[in-house]
């Protein structure tokens, strides 16, 4: 017990300066994460803390520094793993379902599949969705089947993209919503304040189903 809480001073200027370093590091970092995470940026310090403080107290190397990007790396590796098996292990993005979507409808309504969870670092193409929905579109249909998670960021870039849809009066539907991106957009509102509960729906055939009645063909 008594080895266990030495601390040998000559190596107290190396610890400090290295404390110092990773904490200007993992500080912003930390934030980051909590804050992608949609739990807020105590969260993520909170865990770059106890992170720290348990990998100090049952071991470590002398040239070790904690931090907090392991955990995330286990976190996302957790969401490539449900990703995965949620396609039984295949990774192709096939949408056989749309085949037969009527025809009469394909000039009235856009189409935009989601891939995968939605990180900070995979919502620049929303900026450009806008764009590519043809004029003559009255309605979006967003595939969400293939995302099981959503972080801060891809929500916030999510809702700026409906948003500015709404503005332009296009009617917004979602298909596959799971659970967690739903509690998301509940909890700012974007459901039902931007999409009424009316709109989204557990597959592709009922959405079809819903536009042949509440779509005109105006072309």
């Amino acid at each position: 017990m008594r080895k266990f809480f030495t601390f040998d001073f000559r190596y107290f200027r190396g610890d400090l300066f290295g404390g110092l370093t990773a904490g200007v590091v993992a500080l912003p970092l930390a934030l980051a994460f909590g804050v992608s995470s949609g739990l807020g940026p105590s969260a993520g310090l909170y865990g770059a803390i106890f992170v720290s403080f348990f990998t100090a107290l049952f071991g470590g190397t002398p040239t070790q520094i904690s931090g907090p990007t392991a955990p995330m790396t286990a976190v996302s590796m957790v969401f490539i793993a449900e990703m995965i098996a949620n396609f039984d292990g295949n990774v192709e993005k096939a949408w056989g379902d749309e085949k037969n979507f009527p025809e009469k409808l394909k000039e009235e309504i856009f189409i935009k599949h989601l891939d995968g969870p939605l990180f900070f670092g995979s919502t620049a193409s929303f900026t450009e969705t806008a764009k590519q929905i043809p004029t003559t579109a009255s309605s979006l249909i967003i595939r969400l089947d293939k995302v099981p998670y959503i972080d801060q960021s891809g929500l916030y870039a999510l809702e700026t993209m409906i948003l500015d849809l709404v503005q332009q009066h296009k009617k917004i539907l979602l298909v596959g919503l799971k659970e967690q991106p739903k509690f998301m957009m509940e909890r700012i509102k974007m459901i039902p304040n931007l999409i009424p509960t009316t709109q989204i729906f557990e597959n592709f055939e009922d959405c079809v189903n819903w536009t042949q009645i509440h779509v005109k063909d105006e072309h």
